[in-house]
């Protein structure tokens, strides 16, 4: 699961076209995390269409971790990494800070206007608890 903290690169390039019944379209990317251990991931799709379509998209990402944010958001005395944050006790003694609040409170919303969610035990008056280990 260390990965879900590690920075990581995505770059991609598609390209397709369709005119009348028969149409073709092409698209590859490559994720990379960055870092010693980093190894690209390749995905490369192929696909059939129908209609007018003609287009070229490139795209790239480049995610991560803002330890000075971090320490801003969750109230702490010092930076901490996302890393510390999920997997270590970085958090631990950490009260909620107005940020945490108001997004508790926009993802009970949003769950409650999915039907089935929303139900359990937690509310924003109510936050979850979470054990870090």
């Amino acid at each position: 699961m260390s990965w879900l903290v590690q920075e990581n690169v995505k770059l991609g390039a598609s390209v397709g076209a369709a005119a009348g019944p028969v149409g073709r379209q092409a698209e590859g990317s490559a994720r990379m995390a960055v870092g010693k251990d980093a190894k690209p991931v390749g995905a490369f799709t192929y696909g059939y269409s129908k209609g007018l379509f003609a287009g070229v998209g490139v795209q790239g990402m480049w995610v991560s971790s803002n330890d000075h944010e971090n320490k801003r958001f969750y109230g702490l005395a010092h930076e901490a990494s996302a890393a510390d944050c999920i997997f270590g006790n970085a958090l631990d003694g950490c009260h909620p800070t107005d940020d945490i609040a108001a997004l508790q409170r926009a993802l009970t919303a949003a769950a409650a206007s999915v039907p089935g969610a929303g139900t359990g035990p937690h509310t924003p008056d109510k936050p979850p608890v979470v054990a870090m280990t």
